[in-house]
This record gives C-alpha cells, structure tokens and sequence, in this order.
C-alpha cells in the first residue's frame, strides 16, 4: 500500500468523523488517534485488500470514536461532581457539602493508588460495562491477564477504603 492509499484511508477517516454529531476538539481527537491507530497497524493494513483496509478503517474510526466519547463523558461528568460539592442554601448562599466533598477525595484516592493500566481496566468495567473477554480482546491480553489486574485494581480500591475507614475513626 503506498502514500497515496495511506492519504485515502485517512482522507475517509475525516469524511466519517465530519458526520459524527461531536463537537470539532472531540472531532480533532477522534481523527488524530484514528491516525495514530493507522500508522501503529500499517503493517497489518498494507497486507489487506484496498476495500478491506477501508472496512478495517471505518471499523477503527468507529471505534475510537466511541472510546472518545466515553472518556469526554467521564471527564465531564467527573468536572460536574466535582462542581456538586458546593452548594446553594434556600437563601442563595454558597457552603461545602462536606459529604459530598469526602467521596470525591475517596474517590481521588483509590484512583491514585491504581496503576494507569489497571484504572483503565476498572473503569473499563465498572463504568463502560464492559465484559472482561472484551476488555481482554481490546488491549490484546488474556482474559486470565485481566481477571488478575481487575482483581488487583478492587484489593486496591478497597486497601484505599480501609486506610481512610481508620483514618476517620481516628479524628
């Protein structure tokens, strides 16, 4: 496969993403990692057909697409959570909801004690709903490769837990 089918694969790639109903830095994103995706899997895609390459393409757009704005979702969502922990009274003034502002930090805290790599997984699982064959398909590892990092991520989450459990009936 030479430059100009490399050109015309992604050429495809930003004519599929303009019709995606996404704002334009999502857009950005999903075409360059689309991008960064074809150029990783050049070996593979220069072994296939033209119209298979542009199938295994459209399929790939698709995809980070989709992961795109799943990540989009949660860092907004993480942004709105974050804004939760003040509040407004019934006379319009502003304080901190303590509680609220005790989960995020929990929150915070079992994700700074996870790896990248097992967070990824976790969140994979717990917020995308993903099954672990498919979590195991998507990063190339086992399924048995998986079960070990999520069953690792929760000993970690729940270490996480414990510490601040203790940490509270100490104060």
């Amino acid at each position: 496969m030479d430059d100009g089918a490399i050109t015309k694969l992604i050429d495809e790639v930003r004519r599929f993403v303009k019709r995606l109903p996404v704002v334009d830095v999502v857009r950005d994103d999903i075409i360059s990692n689309t991008c960064l995706l074809i150029s990783e899997q050049e070996i593979k895609i220069e072994s296939m057909a033209c119209d298979q390459a542009l199938r295994w393409v459209r399929g790939a757009t698709f995809l980070v697409a989709r992961s795109t704005e799943r990540a989009e979702f949660r860092r907004t969502a993480t942004w709105r959570r974050l804004q939760d922990v003040y509040r407004h009274d019934e006379v319009g003034r502003v304080f901190r909801d303590e509680a609220r502002e005790n989960q995020i930090m929990l929150f915070s805290a079992m994700f700074d004690a996870l790896s990248p790599s097992d967070g990824d997984l976790l969140i994979g699982q717990v917020w995308d709903g993903y099954t672990i064959r498919e979590l195991a398909e998507q990063r190339g590892l086992s399924a048995a490769a998986v079960e070990k990092r999520l069953s690792r991520a929760r000993k970690a989450c729940r270490n996480v837990i414990n510490q601040e459990s203790c940490k509270q009936f100490r104060t």
